[in-house]
């Protein structure tokens, strides 16, 4: 086996489905993964979500950059670090860009980190068993409770408006935006301070199309995300 190749995805829920395919087949791993191996590639990625067609350039940039040793809650485990840049193109648009960062073990535990050009902090940060049972951490320290709680939207899936709760232990200033698939911010819900309780916005559809998107709470550097779906 020379590597591990994802040729696509697909999901389905009660109200439609969602496809992507990759022309060509992105290459995720090229074994051996060795301290400084390096590849490029260019990637077509064409979605159909729920009925609409879409497609996107991507650019990548994979490079075995630095090991080390992996702590988890699970455990730890000597490790490499591979670090991947990708860039989507979208004509008439500013490129994305995102840097993952990505665990790997001899063991069955890996993490990974990611950060976008578009969202301020970490967006992924996680660490599994593969083969078991998983939990939550990053390559250094168990993360710390969140004070707050961010419930799914209601209703979900919406042709118009939903509402999105959230819970509060202590004032704090909170953060409440919503991102499309492609990690650009389509609307900014809250931003400032709150007092401690419960709180309640309201997202409309205008200027939106059909699909799913990511919603994300940030309180006192700490992040809460949920998707939403939209059918129009």
């Amino acid at each position: 086996m020379t590597g591990y190749d994802l040729i696509g995805s697909i999901f389905r829920t009660e109200s439609g489905e969602q496809m992507s395919k990759n022309l060509p087949p992105n290459r995720f791993y090229a074994f051996p993964l060795t301290m400084g191996s390096s590849w490029d590639q260019t990637i077509e990625i064409q979605t159909v979500s729920f009925g609409v067609e879409h497609s996107v350039t991507v650019n990548e940039h994979s490079e075995v950059d630095g090991w080390g040793t992996l702590i988890t809650p699970a455990g730890s485990a000597p490790c490499i670090r591979m670090r991947k840049t990708t860039t989507i193109m979208e004509t008439g648009k500013t490129a994305t860009t995102t840097d993952n960062y990505f665990f790997l073990t001899n063991g069955n535990i890996a993490a990974s980190i990611s950060y976008s050009s578009e969202i301020e902090g970490a967006i992924i940060a996680t660490h599994s068993t593969l083969g078991g049972t998983g939990g939550t951490g990053t390559a250094v320290e168990e993360l710390p409770t969140p004070d707050f709680r961010l419930t799914q939207n209601f209703p979900n899936p919406f042709s118009r408006t939903t509402t999105i709760a959230f819970e509060l232990d202590g004032p704090s200033d909170a953060q409440l935006r919503v991102f499309d698939l492609m990690g650009r911010e389509v609307a900014r819900l809250v931003d400032g301070p709150l007092p401690a309780g419960s709180h309640r916005a309201e997202l409309g559809t205008e200027g939106l199309t059909s699909g799913v998107y990511v919603y994300k709470l940030e309180v006192g550097g700490l992040v809460s995300m949920r998707t939403l779906t939209i059918l129009k």
